[in-house]
């Protein structure tokens, strides 16, 4: 099936040393590929070819090519072994390289169906895997008492409907094999492993989206409160050209924030519900809605919630050979406020709540980074091999027992354990994407529902917009102009009090004419058939 929708052939190119160079769980897996290999040869038929080339073979220029081009460097599988190798697997349709990563179980069951999965980025109408790091609900009996969290049940069902999700975690180091595209949304205190994770799968040719800012916000039932966070890719981040104000953008062209208000009338209480204006819910349409890539499919808006502005290093991107490209902006009006109480505030008389600060300008709130990407970790060990190799330590002393002292050779201790086998890719394809949200709570379940309530509707722009980045980072973009399961309210922009005035008037002007017209038709209309009449009966007179 994923052969009969490939536009182009595919080859597979494995720069591999000779399986009697390789550590043992290599040497019998090498037979393994082989016989998968020769499986999909088979199946694919002229769509399919494969090519072994050992990168360490006469002068080793392969292995300084394949390092310039592709970053490969040769794997170990310690920090203390001197003897290196290669075991690199990839596929090509002749524009783009994608580096197939090794399967978990070395057999060929799963290797046959990692290739699968590397297939299928070069095919059109397969089901495409979206591997999703988002905050899960806490089980009911750890929410008593305690805040609870974000929820992300809409956008996983959103995203469900036309891709495969799959929990991813990062914990791990590594992201799941049949991932082609990484979503982390609202990420938190990443160690360096889930960072390698991130890295590795962008250095691969992948597509990472992410979905963080400098500030999130904790939505309670009596209280609203934003704190900075620390997502942990701050270093990853600037390492590839990107950063953040630590401040918060505030535009006075925003969606309502729905709230309610309690009034004293005649000694009784009242509650009623009021929209507020709320400039931290940043309504970005019309010009903000930047249509250099297709992504906007039909949407006639996006609310980004506590957004801070995306602060590139222009220089440093020049220099390198990425590509920045800004998605989605803010009004020009827009100002940055590093004050952090958020709380939503009323004036009965109507007017502006919240003071304009400083300089106004279009701030980025969105935006993409493409191009030959060069890894976080170059130049350094795999930090996979440094937890194996505290994990081997921590087993040894204590196999040792207390107020032993046991100090193994460094053959023993490798034969003992399992080895890791692990290197650093140093430098992406071509093909690789970061798309950088500067939010982290505009995808929560809490904040579309209250979006949604401010005009009775359930808001899905969102997860829209997420739906349509997977499709456009994985080629199907035909579904960008025909998606639309969401019903959205064309909704007037933000205005003055004076020109809302003014048009209110003018609909009463417009009703009070209309109403004027309709009167004079029907008099008009019933003075002739009176004059019809009339001609009737004189004429039967006479």
């Amino acid at each position: 099936e994923v052969f009969a929708n490939l536009s182009a052939p595919v080859k597979f190119t494995g720069y591999i040393t000779p399986p009697q160079a390789l550590p043992a769980p290599l040497d019998e897996f090498y037979g393994e590929l082989q016989q998968a290999l020769t499986e999909l040869e088979a199946a694919g038929g002229d769509k399919f070819s494969v090519e072994i080339i050992d990168p360490q073979a006469g002068d080793g220029a392969v292995a300084v090519d394949i390092a310039e081009r592709f970053g490969f460097q040769p794997m170990a599988t310690s920090l203390l072994s001197t003897e290196t190798f290669y075991f690199y697997l990839t596929l090509s349709d002749g524009d783009e390289v994608v580096q197939v990563a090794l399967p978990e179980n070395l057999n060929t069951e799963a290797v046959t169906r990692t290739l699968n999965d590397g297939l299928k980025r070069f095919a059109s109408g397969v089901l495409k895997t979206v591997a999703l790091v988002a905050p899960e609900a806490p089980p009911p009996f750890m929410q008593q008492g305690a805040p609870r969290g974000n929820e992300y049940n809409q956008l996983r069902q959103f995203l469900a409907a036309d891709f495969n999700v799959v929990d991813a975690d990062l914990a791990t180091g590594v992201v799941p094999d049949n991932a082609d595209l990484l979503m982390l949304i609202e990420p938190n205190g990443l160690d360096e492993t889930a960072v390698f994770a991130v890295d590795q799968f962008l250095m691969r040719g992948g597509t990472v989206v992410l979905a963080t800012a400098p500030y999130a916000a904790s939505l309670q039932a009596t209280s609203l409160s934003v704190t900075q966070r620390a997502s942990g890719l701050e270093a990853w981040l600037a390492h590839h050209g990107l950063g953040f104000e630590p401040t918060l953008v505030m535009d006075p062209q925003n969606s309502a924030f729905p709230a309610p208000i309690t009034r004293q009338v005649g000694g009784f209480s009242f509650q009623e519900m009021v929209l507020l204006d709320y400039p931290y819910f940043v309504d970005v349409r019309g010009d903000g809605l930047l249509e250099t890539l297709p992504l906007i499919g039909g949407l006639p808006q996006v609310t980004l919630t506590w957004p801070s502005p995306i602060a590139p290093a222009q220089e440093q991107l020049a220099e390198s050979t990425l590509t920045y490209t800004p998605i989605l902006q803010s009004s020009a009006d827009a100002w940055l406020s590093a004050n952090t109480d958020v709380m939503p505030k009323y004036d009965p008389a109507g007017g502006p709540v919240f003071a304009v600060e400083g300089e106004t300008a279009v701030r980025d709130l969105a935006a993409l980074v493409s191009g030959r990407f060069e890894s976080y970790f170059k130049g350094q060990p795999s930090p996979l091999l440094a937890a194996a190799a505290a994990a081997n330590a921590a087993e040894d002393a204590a196999a040792a027992g207390p107020g032993e002292v046991d100090l193994p050779d460094d053959a023993a201790s490798e034969d003992a354990t399992e080895p890791v086998i692990a290197s650093v890719v140093e430098r992406s394809p071509e093909s690789a994407r970061v798309f950088l949200f500067a939010s982290n709570d505009f995808l929560a379940d809490q904040i579309t529902r209250l979006i949604g309530s401010a005009d009775g509707t359930f808001y899905t722009g969102t997860a829209q917009l997420m739906a349509n980045v997977v499709d456009y980072s994985l080629e199907d973009q035909s579904l960008l102009s025909i998606r639309g399961r969401g019903q959205f309210n064309r909704t007037l922009p933000p205005m003055e009090a004076a020109e809302q005035q003014r048009l209110e008037y003018l609909n009463y002007a417009l009703a009070l004419l209309g109403i004027a017209l309709v009167w004079l038709w029907q008099r008009r209309r019933r003075a002739g058939a009176q004059a019809t009449y009339a001609a009737w009966l004189g004429e039967g007179a006479a």
